[in-house]
């Protein structure tokens, strides 16, 4: 994990309330840091992180938070591996909750340019959501100790695109929007504690369900279907998709429509041509394209174009 260049960045994550912007340039990478603190009520604080690298690079960010907290974390660019202080390594494809027992963490960047976002919340403030007895799920997250706690759990991809979509909001309503967004990400994994204390897939089928996951985000305009996945890593479909099911909280075909939506979506925002998109998604005419984007997002290509322009000004 540390081998190569590693660049130490000294980071103050403080509790105070101010918005902090801060920017750091250690060797060959430069980082920009941002924090929203929690001010809705809700106490979670959100930030996004920058790393610009010559790649590849490893990044050693120190931190003087204390170990009262829980975190994840969702890749919006690029990609990383982690290694917390304490020595216990996660993945950007799967974070799921931490609550680390000494704050900083060691990153490796083999990409240029790489975008996280993150999401926080006291461990006092998740015992409050419950309202009272906190379900057995929960307990070995807020029982702090000396010991770090992670389970690692992949985000489904309707939740990666609602945070895409408020990121991209400059409206007075944007940051709210983003705030609201990650209260759903932390609370789609505090719920999967409480559904299921115990992991109920082995390693191996998690480990299985993400890389099937990472397939069809390798090729989104034609990707492969489960039952060719399965084939390949040698298991049958339906304990694929069971898995699949467990590490994303929603089915594989589910997930391989939304993850195709999101590449069209990205790829229209980028200024393809419609006719471009459709053609390069499959379809074999514009007009069967604008219907079934129609019937995804309400709305025909252009007029989504137009609304999503309308939302950043």
């Amino acid at each position: 994990m540390s081998n190569g260049r590693v660049s130490p960045i000294e980071l103050y994550l403080g509790s105070g309330r101010a918005h902090n912007v801060v920017q750091r340039q250690a060797g060959t990478v430069e980082m920009t840091w941002q924090r929203h603190p929690g001010t809705d009520g809700s106490g979670v604080s959100w930030s996004l992180s920058r790393f610009r690298t010559s790649g590849p690079d490893s990044v050693e960010v120190a931190s003087s938070r204390n170990s009262g907290f829980v975190f994840t974390q969702v890749v919006l660019k690029g990609g990383f591996q982690a290694e917390l202080a304490c020595g216990r390594r996660y993945q950007d494809s799967a974070p799921g909750l931490i609550r680390p027992s000494v704050s900083g963490a060691l990153y490796r960047f083999g990409a240029g340019d790489n975008a996280i976002f993150g999401a926080l919340v006291s461990l006092e403030t998740v015992k409050d959501w419950f309202g009272g007895p906190v379900p057995k799920g929960i307990r070995p997250l807020l029982e702090g100790g000396s010991n770090t706690y992670h389970r690692a759990r992949a985000l489904p991809v309707h939740l990666r695109q609602a945070l895409m979509t408020a990121l991209s909001n400059n409206s007075p309503l944007g940051r709210r929007m983003v705030s609201a967004a990650a209260q759903q990400i932390l609370g789609f994994h505090l719920q999967s504690l409480c559904e299921d204390g115990v992991p109920n897939v082995t390693p191996l089928a998690g480990s299985l369900a993400r890389d099937a996951h990472a397939l069809l985000q390798e090729c989104p305009e034609d990707p492969p279907s489960l039952a060719e996945i399965a084939n390949q890593f040698g298991v049958s479909p339906r304990r694929l998709d069971r898995a699949y099911r467990v590490e994303f909280g929603i089915s594989f075909n589910r997930s391989l429509q939304q993850v195709r939506l999101a590449a069209i979506c990205a790829a229209l925002q980028e200024g393809m041509p419609i006719k471009v998109v459709a053609h390069r998604f499959g379809y074999s005419s514009v007009s069967n394209f604008s219907s079934a984007f129609r019937r995804w997002t309400g709305l025909p290509p252009r007029q989504w174009l137009e609304r999503q322009a309308a939302s950043r000004t």
